[in-house]
């Protein structure tokens, strides 16, 4: 019998630790995507900085407008060009 209980017990264990193991990563998951997120956010404001006289928001809609008229023929230059028109309008400054 006490044999029976001390299973029952390490199974209840068990399945409380895999439970909360399960829990803790929905939540660094989310916590990840929040941060990366903002950093790409951060990354728009910090390109769009040079913009005088304007809010944040208003930077980078300025920015990414400009950036979305300008044409280049750089193959690598383009391609991170295109990441941020993406990010922009990810975030619906275009």
């Amino acid at each position: 019998m006490k044999a029976l209980v001390a299973a029952a017990c390490i199974a209840v264990l068990a399945f409380v630790g895999y439970f909360f193991w399960g829990e803790y990563s929905k939540a660094k998951a989310v916590a990840d995507e929040a941060a990366r997120v903002e950093a790409v956010r951060s990354e728009i404001f910090d390109l769009a900085k040079d913009s005088a006289g304007l809010s944040q928001t208003e930077k980078a809609r300025s920015y990414c407008d400009l950036l979305n008229k300008i044409n280049t023929n750089n193959p690598e230059k383009s391609h991170a060009r295109e990441r941020v028109l993406q990010n922009c309008r990810y975030f619906g400054y275009l």
